[in-house]
C-alpha cells in the first residue's frame, strides 16, 4: 500500500469492497470492515466508472477520486485522497493569479494568504461566506478584495472556494495614471531649469574628469583613463593625458622587472641614466664563488633535490651580494659571478666584495648545519 501511495502521490488512500465496506484506511487500519463513509461516491462511480468529490475527513478537506480496481473485472474500489492545503491553493494561484481560500463554516483548510490575513478574513466572514457566485467587496487587513464564493461538489459538509482579487491592485494603474498627469504638469515647470543645469554640466564635466584623472595618477593608479569623446581641445588634452598614463605604467613595469633581478637602488640608477650603446669603462671588483665537490654531490642526489639545494643556496648568496651593493652577473651551474662597482660604483667596492665573500662563507656553514 505504501508503494501504491507513493506512485499516485496521494495523502490518504481508502479501499472499499464492491459491497461498500471499508477494506483499508491508510491512516486508520483498525476500521477494517466498517461501512464505507462515502457510499454516494461509489454509486456515482458505478455509473461513470470513476468520479471525484470533495470530502471532509479527519479534520481536513480532501479531493477524493473513486476508480475500480480491475483484475480484470472489478474487485474493489480505490479511493485516493489529495489534501487541500496552502500549497494546493498556491498552485492554483500560479495559474489563475487569484487569491483563493478553501473553507467550510468557520474552518479554513487552505489559502494563499499569510497567517495574519487568514485570521482577519475568517474574523470578517464570521462563518458566513458571501452569497454563491455573487461578487462582493470584502476588506482584509486594509485592502479591498472583489470576492466570489464557489460551492465545491462535496459528499459531506459545505466546503466552498472563496476566489478573491485585490481591487486596490486592479485600480493601481489608474491611480498611477492620475499621478502621471500631475507629474507631467510639474515636469513642464522643471524642464527649463534642468536644461540649464545640463548645459552647465556639459561644460564642467570634462574639466572635472581631467581633475579626477590627475588625482588617480597622483595616487599611483596609472590604469585610470579619461573617457572624453570630443573633437575639441579638451578631447586632445584627454588623449595626451591617457598617453602619459600609459608611459608612467610602462615605466613602473620596467622598474618592477629590474627590481626582480637587481636591488632597488641599482634599478633606480639604471632608469635615471641614458643608455650608451658603446658601453662605458669601469673599474670593478669581480667575485667568483662555486660549490666544492659539486659533481659528486649531484651524483648522489635526484635532480629535484639538487635543484632545491641550488635555489636555496643562490637565494641566500644573492641576498648577501645585494646587501653589500653588488650585482649578480650570472649563475654558471653551481658557480656565481658578482660585480662590485657596476653599474653603481663605491669607493670601497673591493672591501665590499671581501666582506661579502666572508659572509657568504659563514652563510654556507650555516646552510650546511641546517
Amino acid at each position: 500500500m505504501e508503494s501504491l501511495q507513493g506512485r499516485i502521490k496521494a495523502d490518504v488512500v481508502l479501499i472499499a469492497s464492491l459491497e461498500k465496506e471499508l477494506l483499508f484506511d491508510m491512516h486508520r487500519p483498525e476500521l477494517h470492515g466498517v461501512p464505507f463513509p462515502f457510499p454516494k461516491l461509489i454509486d456515482k462511480a458505478e455509473t461513470t466508472e470513476s468520479t471525484y468529490a470533495f470530502v471532509l475527513l479527519d479534520n481536513g478537506l480532501y479531493a477524493m477520486a473513486v476508480t475500480p480496481l480491475l483484475a480484470p473485472d472489478p474487485i474493489a474500489w480505490l479511493c485516493p485522497g489529495f489534501r487541500i492545503d496552502d500549497n494546493f491553493a498556491r498552485e492554483i494561484k500560479a495559474y489563475t493569479d487569484l487569491e483563493i481560500t478553501f473553507l467550510s463554516g468557520q474552518n479554513s483548510f487552505g489559502t494563499t494568504f499569510d497567517e495574519k490575513r487568514r485570521a482577519v478574513l475568517m474574523s470578517v466572514l464570521r462563518g458566513s461566506a458571501p452569497p454563491a457566485k455573487q461578487i462582493v467587496d470584502v476588506g482584509v487587513a486594509g485592502e479591498t478584495f472583489l470576492s466570489c464564493s464557489v460551492p465545491l461538489p462535496a459528499e459531506n459538509g459545505n466546503p466552498i472556494a472563496l476566489l478573491q482579487r485585490s481591487l486596490d491592485k486592479e485600480l493601481a494603474p489608474y491611480v498611477r495614471l492620475e499621478h502621471t498627469y500631475l507629474s507631467l504638469a510639474l515636469l513642464g515647470l522643471a524642464v527649463s531649469a534642468a536644461l540649464g543645469i545640463w548645459i552647465a554640466r556639459g561644460v564642467s564635466r570634462p574639466v572635472l574628469q581631467l581633475a579626477e584623472g590627475a588625482r588617480e595618477i597622483a595616487t599611483g593608479n596609472y590604469r585610470h583613463r579619461v573617457e572624453l569623446k570630443q573633437g575639441d581641445e579638451l578631447g586632445s588634452l584627454a588623449a595626451s593625458f591617457n598617453q602619459m598614463s600609459e608611459g608612467l605604467a610602462e615605466r613602473d613595469r620596467v622598474r618592477d622587472l629590474l627590481g626582480k633581478v637587481v636591488s632597488p637602488e641599482v634599478a633606480a640608477e639604471l632608469l635615471r641614466k641614458d643608455v650608451v650603446l658603446g658601453g662605458e669603462e669601469r673599474q670593478v671588483t669581480v667575485l667568483f664563488s662555486d660549490l666544492r665537490n659539486f659533481t659528486s654531490l649531484s651524483e648522489a642526489l635526484s635532480p629535484q633535490e639538487m635543484l632545491g639545494i641550488l635555489n636555496h643556496y643562490f637565494t641566500r648568496m644573492g641576498g648577501i651580494v645585494e646587501n653589500y651593493g653588488g650585482v649578480v652577473d650570472k649563475y654558471i651551474g653551481d658557480a656565481l659571478m658578482a660585480l662590485f662597482g657596476a653599474p653603481l660604483g663605491n669607493p670601497d667596492d673591493a672591501d665590499r666584495a671581501m666582506k661579502s665573500a666572508l659572509e657568504m662563507i659563514a652563510a654556507l656553514e650555516d646552510l650546511n648545519r641546517h
